[in-house]
């Protein structure tokens, strides 16, 4: 991390990652976070592909936090050269008529105050330049998204019958590799045309990922999935389990329908950890 940096941000949006892992596996990501933010280098060796991953996003999103910091702290090493170099003008500079010297006495208040208020009013430009940026990069996620999906539509009905895909999965392939690329700041193509051709080599290696379309599944679907480990879990904890999961909603979906993400046996193993 950066010199007399010791914090660094932990997101929301991150919930979702910490719930498909277990408590044990949870307590490890934390500690290699923390590990790579007092500049320890760690490593995660012969571990869980799912924990891997998601170190693996969670430092993407660290280093770029530390570059806006980063920028931050030139920035205000800047503004206070120019503050010095204002200020010893002023003092150099010659009395002028009534009316202009109450005008530079009212400029230098101001100044004055700036220096004063520097760390208020710098927290707050901050604040402004990461919502900034954050909308910033969700605007360019999101055209990058619908220039696949809408100006290379023929391009992705294309793929989407080499590889047997449906239309809702190739979207949602789109989406996968969009994210991907600009969480680990790998969405350095020259322009779209360049991103589409990308995307065609990312598929082909990729393809085979299951993509989970629980969001279309019935209770049948549902249960046939929780019973897939049963050997593992036993009856009684998939029975319990397969009772709350599968709840109705307001919506008219289940429960575990509502969840932004789902993997039925990374849920199982939460489930059984927790003692429900």
């Amino acid at each position: 991390m950066a010199e007399n940096k010791n914090s660094f941000i932990i997101y929301t949006d991150w919930k979702q990652d910490f719930e498909f892992l277990t408590n044990e596996e949870a307590g490890k990501l934390i500690k290699h976070l923390l590990q790579f933010a007092s500049d320890e280098n760690p490593s995660i060796e012969n571990e869980d592909r799912l924990l891997q991953f998601a170190a693996q996003k969670m430092k993407a999103v660290m280093k770029k936090d530390l570059k806006k910091y980063e920028a931050v702290i030139q920035k205000r090493s800047e503004a206070g050269k120019k503050g010095g170099i204002n200020s010893g003008k002023s003092r150099t500079s010659k009395q002028h008529e009534a009316n202009e010297a109450n005008a530079s006495t009212s400029k230098q208040n101001e100044r004055v105050n700036d220096n004063v208020n520097g760390n208020d009013i710098l927290l707050e430009k901050e604040s402004k330049y990461d919502d900034d940026m954050r909308e910033e990069n969700f605007s360019e996620i999101e055209k990058a998204k619908n220039f696949l999906k809408q100006k290379k539509q023929i391009q992705m009905d294309r793929l989407a019958m080499k590889y047997k895909l449906s239309p809702e999965h190739i979207r949602l392939k789109i989406d996968e590799f969009i994210e991907k690329k600009f969480d680990w700041e790998e969405n350095t193509w020259k322009d779209e045309n360049e991103m589409a051709k990308n995307f065609e080599f990312w598929l082909d290696k990729n393809r085979t990922v299951i993509i989970n379309p629980y969001k279309t599944w019935n209770e049948k679907d549902f249960k046939a999935d929780c019973e897939k480990d049963k050997k593992e879990f036993g009856a009684k904890t998939l029975t319990e389990f397969f009772r709350y999961w599968n709840q109705p909603t307001e919506a008219g979906a289940m429960r575990f329908q509502e969840k932004s993400a789902w993997d039925t046996l990374q849920q199982l193993k939460i489930w059984r950890s927790n003692g429900k």
